[in-house]
């Protein structure tokens, strides 16, 4: 692995971002014998957003077997839903395997993995603390230029492997600038703040926030959850898996095949539940189901209770947000947010919530992804 250092470099093939995206192009080429690529990479390693997410109980909702890449199974997840360290020490070792990455000190190594064969890749580099300013395809010369922050890369082929959890995405609230206390966003969880006995308020209840408000439950002063909008919620069904499974993986892959093939069929029948009303219904009795079993209280529970069809956002799992949100240090607010003051939180019914610490749990930049400027065609169009 080396940096990219010259003013200008020609290749054939430049790969933009090092999550699963860009590894799994990355490796593809390896496989197939390809040493002419460069990944531009803007962070200090790969992993992507599962590099830049730290946030406490930060987790995958897909099952690990399946959140994998097929040709690097993993035998030795430590549980059905991996969690971020474990998912980014993954991501590091298929690099380091695939001559992408040096193995960093003392992390652990899966032997299993470890026993492939590779095509001899001296060329093929990771360029970290790369960020992409610009590409624009030259129809004359046929490839593109790319510039960065640190050299311009001619390239035959650009391949984007830029994902949409990126870019942290903050609500546009009035007095948001004049908060006094500390704030920060759940994507750049800021772990020097110290959060044991404060009055902490959560903006959002979305996919991150489920995870992290459990966390903050048990430590937090007063927590204030305010939801705009509730969403659908089911088991997550967590469970460590066992050394005996782990065994068989090792000495049978193929078991840990044909589970892959099993979990995937299993999940891709969901689509029932997207496309006919009446499995549609199936789905959503259970969710309402599940929220009647763990939530007792009816006033808190109709809080809970989405006002639209499943399916219509990101269903979420969770074995432990219901629980967490009726403990007695635990208040969900779904009162419309009116302003921010420099100590607290005004809703539109006048109550003024004092806070301590505000955390940001409003998701990303998704559906305007900044890259989405940057690159250009022959003709300067975006």
């Amino acid at each position: 692995m080396t940096d990219l250092k010259p003013a200008e470099l020609h290749i054939e093939i430049a790969i933009v971002g090092s999550g699963f995206s860009g590894l799994g192009v990355a490796c593809e080429l390896v496989r197939k014998g390809r040493r002419d690529f460069i990944v531009l990479e803007r962070g200090n390693t790969v992993g992507g957003t599962w590099r830049d997410n730290t946030y406490p109980g930060c987790a995958c909702d897909i099952p690990s077997d399946l959140y994998s890449f097929s040709f690097r199974p993993n035998p030795y997840w430590s549980s059905n839903y991996a969690s971020q360290p474990e998912i980014l020490a993954y991501l590091r070792r298929v690099a380091a395997q695939f001559g992408l990455l040096a193995p960093k000190h003392g992390e652990p190594t899966d032997k299993a993995m470890d026993d492939v064969e590779l095509p001899n890749v001296p060329n093929c580099t990771i360029s970290f603390g790369t960020e992409l300013q610009g590409a624009d395809w030259d129809p004359i010369a046929q490839h593109w230029r790319i510039e960065t922050n640190r050299g311009t890369v001619h390239a035959r082929y650009l391949i984007s492997g830029h994902g949409p959890l990126i870019t942290p995405k903050w609500p546009e609230i009035a007095g948001l600038a004049s908060f006094k206390g500390t704030a920060f966003h759940s994507a750049q969880w800021d772990h020097s703040v110290e959060l044991a006995g404060k009055r902490i308020a959560v903006i959002g209840a979305g996919a991150s926030a489920i995870q992290f408000v459990p966390h903050l439950q048990k430590i937090a002063g007063e927590l204030t959850v305010f939801q705009r909008t509730a969403p659908w919620i089911t088991p997550r069904g967590w469970h460590p898996t066992s050394e005996r499974r782990r065994e068989l993986f090792v000495k049978y892959p193929i078991l840990q095949k044909i589970d892959r093939q099993r979990k995937f069929r299993i999940l891709e029948t969901r689509h029932l539940g997207f496309t006919t009303p009446r499995f549609n219904k199936v789905m959503q009795d259970f969710a309402l189901s599940y929220l009647e079993r763990k939530v007792k209280d009816p006033q808190l529970r109709a809080k809970l209770t989405p006002d639209y069809r499943i399916g219509c956002k990101r269903i979420l799992i969770s074995d432990d947000y219901f629980k967490a949100v009726q403990q007695p240090n635990v208040e969900l607010v779904t009162e419309s947010i009116q302003r921010i003051t420099e100590t607290g939180i005004v809703t539109e019914d006048g109550v003024e919530h004092p806070v301590d610490v505000l955390i940001d749990g409003t998701g990303f930049v998704a559906t305007q992804p900044k890259i989405a400027g940057l690159i250009r065609d022959g003709d300067g169009i975006s």
